[in-house]
């Protein structure tokens, strides 16, 4: 027939082909009270509005994930007959052969001359038509098999040519499905935002409050490179007109501090894995919560809802930031929140616990004490609570005195997380003020003690935050902050320390001498220096304790990215701060690498060996050869005498192996002939046997630099492996790049020539077939070729000064480095002979000459990495 398919259903797999969008649209309904005032009417209120404002938040998840590109070609190579009515059905089956198209997203998105293929597409005569599906997974045709699922994709092909119908079945290509990750996602927002109050008449500063959310990957697949972008708050509805803006402040992953955007990239989630994100927010007028709602779509053009690798997203009223500090969890704090009259916390592990709620009006705690300044203390109570307990009081000194710390009775201080105070309003625009304590596996008894500030000072750390950025490797930078007294009476400081966590790139190397008592409006500095040890961002906290409170600002620390100023970065960190594994630049390219010189100025990255090292400090650029294991060894068999021109021992990990084929008791001469002498290359060679043995070894110990090997005889047939290092890398197991230059290598294999009989010797046998043949020309009848040693058509005196050279000679026992004892293998026997003589000289009485394997008249290093090289390995005789 007239048509031919070419690649029909051919599949090319593309890993990450594409980035798979939802958006997640919050509607946040927020009840603000607006108030009209009459001038000198102490009852403030005269009238009052509640006004409802619709807040949205749009926010856009990104992740890496795998899709399919399957290619049609359809070449109509007829003259004036076209293909009409062409339709393309593709169909995907499972490996026991059952109908598995429901669990993918198949979508025509490219077309070459043809303008459909759903029936009614044509293609033209003397052309060819092109067309690509993207065929996408749903989250479980993965399986839950690191392997994946194996599918088969085909298709049928229908057309009309010549009014006539054909039909063709193109035959299946298989394609692994990798398991894929499944998503749930839970918002968190609070039920009360402060702000101005209206009922007074001072303005109130904004408080910032959290909005979160959790990814939790209950898939077999890990979420790649995922990412949640967040637009400014947008207000929809405002039917008063309300003066109210909000504003996110910053942006937290796993309670590290991310780049001062709204885009927080989560980086990898595996499965069973889940991570938080944070976002400090401020309102400027306050106001409630009545309702939150959050929703996502995934785009009809990526497969919709079957496709999607949300599982579900979900709202909860944020209570607090608390903290589940047991034994084997993550520091990364956890969320309590309200779900209709249940409390709960949900875990930055992904684990979620009822929690024992003791609240006023149901089951209150018990509270004993009136706080004062002569008696700072209260008792709270209630019962012995097993698993996460959350108990709420009202506040004994009407919220105005903060909270110093609260000690269980077992004597466990409780993180500040876990405990604060509330407030809340009633009906009628009263506040109330509560105190809050979150624990778990309760014993039911907390001391909460106040902070009356002593003698009347007020501390202030400033500034908050201390920001240590683009800092060179090697270099340090220090900044102060300043501890202030702002109130009307002394302030006692008395310590001042990095609280726990913070990374030891951090110190403090100047402060004030404690105990310090600062006068109203006095401050003093307190220096801390931040000194880089690798490319990753670092954090910590700097701890003010005083008479009055303990103040803590936070310390961030990032490394300058890119050295040498090229514009090429240095290293490459994830979200987490991490140095991510990104390959150097090769050949001229810029793009998704690093810098293959860093710390040498080289935008144009030229690598001319493409080894990752910039040609500016490549010594060996143009020269680099990938031999650097015996499966890539260079070929040499039979290219007798062999030498290499300069070749390059380059950084890490590269040894030169060279392989050739040789009949047992020939010799081999080996030696570094030449080396540049304006180089450090210090060279070592050993010679390995078919079986991957070190037999021969040679280091010149760094006087001459030219390691070799002379004569050496080998016991049996096969392919043996030369191997060229440097000084410092005896056991040929990658170079420690402590060495680098250029060498010739000439290398020789004499055959065993005189073993006529083929018996493995040369011996009086050899010698009478010789001796028949000797004086002999090509085309006499007494003439052998094997006796013509010397390939010059004749046997004569030349024949037999090379037969000489191996009469008499036998292979060698087949033998191993380091076998001290001759038994055949490398056990502890030898190693207990060896430690004997370790350490020895060549002059003194413990010497063994057996354990001196490289033959340099010690026992020492190098013989040990030679043992070390052998050790458990047999002699090789096949």
């Amino acid at each position: 027939m007239a048509v031919r398919d070419e690649g029909e259903g051919r599949l090319n797999k593309k890993g990450d082909l594409m980035k798979k969008h939802v958006i997640f649209l919050a509607v946040l309904t927020l009840a603000f009270l607006a108030g009209f005032w009459v001038e000198g009417n102490t009852a403030q209120a005269q009238e009052a509005v509640c006004a409802q404002v619709k807040l949205e938040i749009q926010q856009e998840l990104t992740l890496e994930r795998s899709a399919f590109d399957a290619r049609m070609t359809i070449r109509n190579g007829l003259i004036g007959f076209d293909l009409t009515e062409v339709g393309v059905t593709v169909t995907v089956t499972d490996a026991d052969g059952q109908d598995a198209s429901s669990l993918f997203f198949v979508d025509v998105f490219e077309l070459s001359n043809i303008s459909d293929v759903s029936g009614t597409g044509t293609v033209a005569a003397e052309s060819v038509a092109e067309i690509h599906w993207l065929i996408i997974p749903s989250p479980g045709a993965g399986g839950d098999s690191p392997e994946g699922q194996v599918y088969n994709v085909g298709a049928t092909l229908e057309y009309v040519l010549k009014g006539g119908y054909q039909l063709t079945e193109v035959v299946p290509d298989a394609i692994v499905v990798k398991p894929q990750p499944l998503l749930v996602l839970d918002y968190f927002n609070p039920r009360f935002v402060m702000g101005d109050d209206p009922f007074t008449p001072e303005t109130e500063p904004s408080v910032p409050y959290t909005l979160g959310v959790r990814v939790k990957n209950g898939g077999y697949g890990t979420a790649r490179n995922l990412a949640i972008d967040s637009s400014q708050p947008v207000i929809k509805e405002n039917e008063l007109g309300l003066l109210i803006d909000f504003e996110l402040l910053n942006s937290y992953v796993n309670d590290e501090p991310v780049n001062n955007t709204l885009l927080v990239n989560f980086g990898d989630i595996d499965p069973g894995e889940s991570k938080v994100a944070r976002w400090n927010a401020i309102s400027s007028l306050l106001g409630e919560y009545v309702s939150f709602e959050a929703e996502f779509t995934h785009s009809d053009e990526l497969g919709g809802e079957l496709t999607s690798l949300i599982q579900d997203v979900h709202a909860h009223v944020l209570i607090h930031d608390v903290l589940i500090d047991l034994p084997g969890k993550d520091s990364v704090k956890d969320f309590l929140a309200l779900d209709g009259d249940t409390y709960r916390v949900y875990g930055s592990d992904g684990v979620d616990e009822e929690a024992t709620a003791y609240l006023p009006g149901g089951n209150p705690p018990a509270v004993s004490g009136a706080p004062s300044e002569q008696d700072p203390e209260i008792t709270l109570s209630f019962p012995e609570t097993a698993g996460p307990v959350y108990a709420k009081v009202s506040e004994p000194a009407d919220g105005d005195i903060p909270i110093a710390c609260v000690v269980r009775s077992d004597g466990k201080t409780l993180s500040p997380d876990n405990y604060w105070i509330s407030m809340e309003r009633d009906g009628e625009h009263n506040w109330y003020p509560f105190v809050n304590i979150f624990d778990y596996n309760s014993n039911g008894t907390y001391t909460v003690q106040y902070n009356y500030g002593g003698s009347g000072g007020t501390i202030e750390l400033t500034p908050g935050h201390l920001n240590f950025t683009d800092v060179l490797l090697g270099h340090s930078l220090v900044r102060e902050a300043n501890v202030s007294n702002t109130g009307d009476g002394d302030l006692a400081v008395t310590n001042i320390y990095l609280g726990a966590g913070t990374d030891i790139e951090f110190s403090i190397i100047s402060c004030p001498s404690l105990p310090l008592n600062l006068a109203p409006g006095a401050s003093e500095s307190i220096s801390v220096r931040y000194t880089p040890s690798g490319y990753s961002w670092k954090n910590g906290v700097l701890v003010v304790e005083s008479d009055d409170k303990n103040v803590s600002g936070t310390l961030f620390g990032s490394t300058e990215l890119d050295e040498d100023n090229d514009g090429i970065p240095s290293a490459i960190l994830d979200e987490n701060g991490q140095i991510m594994d990104v390959p150097p630049c090769i050949g001229g390219n810029t793009e998704n690498c690093v810098d293959n010189a860093p710390g040498v100025y080289n935008p144009d990255q030229a690598d001319k060996d493409g080894d990752g090292i910039g040609d500016v400090i490549d010594g060996c650029d143009g020269r680099y050869e990938p031999n650097d294991n015996m499966r890539e060894a260079t070929e040499v068999s039979g290219q007798w005498p062999f030498e290499t021109i300069e070749t390059c021992i380059d950084w890490e990990d590269d040894v030169d192996f060279y392989t050739f084929r040789a009949l047992a008791g020939s010799r081999v001469e080996a030696r570094i002939q030449e080396e540049t002498t304006d180089d450090g290359l210090d060279t070592v060679m050993g010679l390995f046997d078919p079986c991957g043995v070190l037999i021969y070894f040679n280091d010149d110990n760094g006087e001459s630099k030219y390691s070799a090997l002379h004569q050496v005889p080998l016991p049996i047939t096969g392919d043996y492996y030369l191997a060229i290092s440097s000084v410092e890398d005896y056991g040929f197991q990658g170079a420690n790049g402590l060495y680098q230059g250029h060498y010739t290598l000439y290398l020789d294999v004499i055959a065993n020539s005189g073993d006529f009989d083929g018996d493995g010797d040369c011996d009086g046998t050899d010698l009478t077939i010789f001796s028949q043949a000797y004086g002999s020309y090509e085309g006499d009848d007494d003439f052998n070729a094997d006796c013509d040693l010397s390939d010059d058509k004749q046997v004569d005196s030349d024949d037999l000064t090379l037969f000489a050279d191996f009469y008499g000679d036998a292979p060698p026992e087949p033998s191993l480095l380091g076998d001290v004892d001759k038994d055949g293998d490398l056990d502890g026997v030898d190693i207990a002979a060896f430690a004997a003589s370790y350490g020895t000289l060549v002059e003194e009485d413990d010497y063994d000459a057996d354990c001196d394997f490289n033959n340099d008249g010690a026992v020492n290093k190098i013989d040990l990495a030679i043992l070390a090289t052998n050790f458990g390995r047999m002699a090789c005789t096949q």
